[in-house]
């Protein structure tokens, strides 16, 4: 009898939905780990989407505030400047740890970022489908 794992083509979508509050940082840390771990990303992937889960929700909950009079308008994010501030660092962070990110930011209405890294990536080779048999 032969079993095989295999890398699902159509990844199923999980969403995960939190206060937006410091102490559920670590919450958003552990969950992507844990599905990360589950897809096989190896311990250095893992570690780059938990900082940049880290730096997403960071962003989030210093941002997002909508009782605030400022809003996050992404298309004035500029690329910072190493010794030049503090801060300002987060999208530029996630940027070089993941493979793709988008930003959809609609003034009023809020800023969504999908981060994707693609399994592998680090290496710059695709990971081949692993088998087991029994």
């Amino acid at each position: 009898m032969s079993n095989q794992l295999r890398i699902r083509e159509d990844p199923a979508k999980v969403e995960l939905v939190l206060p937006n509050l410091p102490e559920y940082i670590a919450l958003a840390r552990y969950g992507v780990s844990f599905m990360a771990n589950t897809a096989n990303f190896n311990i250095d992937e893992i570690e780059d989407i938990r900082v940049a889960i880290s730096e997403a929700c960071t962003n989030a909950i210093q941002y997002g505030c909508t009782k605030c009079d400022h809003y996050y308008d992404y298309e004035k994010v500029k690329e910072p400047i190493i010794g030049e501030q503090v801060g300002g660092f987060g999208l530029f962070l996630i940027k070089s740890l993941m493979d793709n990110l988008e930003v959809n930011s609609i003034i009023g209405q809020g800023t969504t970022l999908k981060l994707q890294k693609i399994l592998g990536s680090q290496n710059g080779t695709e990971k081949p489908t692993h088998e087991t048999r029994n």
